[in-house]
């Protein structure tokens, strides 16, 4: 990954950096589940470097596997502040992309999607304030695209 990494930074050859992330997703699943959090940046970085080709499905795909991976995550282990900002980046990398793209409606019923599900784990969790202040940031969201 750290390869991959420094090829992104340096604007050098974003087909290899792919393809070391690739490397190291199936590297990472080997020897651990699924939700490893090396595993979710991977798929967050190969999006963002489709995304910078302009190939936003394939990003779209990559982003929307970071972003169930954050939510078994998220779900798994709902103290996690890590977890937490890693599924509020992965909703918004994938409302950004449709944003973009002026999908507006599948904008809206991904924000709306996310909010259904923040809100079920705020309410599990009325501790965590983290998850309530999502909900109502994904809401506020939702009612702008409303309008």
């Amino acid at each position: 990954m750290a390869v991959a990494d420094v090829l992104v930074a340096s604007k050098g050859d974003l087909e290899e950096a792919v393809k070391l992330y690739r490397g190291a997703i199936e590297s990472v699943d080997d020897l651990r589940p699924r939700y490893d959090r090396s595993v979710f940046l991977c798929y967050i970085r190969i999006g963002d470097i489709l995304k910078s080709r302009n190939d936003f499905d394939s990003a779209l795909a990559e982003y929307k596997v970071a972003s169930a991976i954050a939510r078994e995550s998220a779900t798994r282990d709902a103290a996690s502040t890590t977890w937490q900002r890693n599924l509020e980046i992965s909703y918004a990398k994938i409302g950004d992309l449709l944003a973009a793209q002026g999908r507006a409606r599948e904008m809206f019923d991904h924000y709306r999607e996310a909010l259904d599900f923040v809100v079920k784990l705020a309410a599990q969790h009325p501790e965590n304030s983290r998850w309530a202040a999502l909900a109502q940031s994904l809401k506020t969201q939702t009612d702008k695209e409303e309008r």
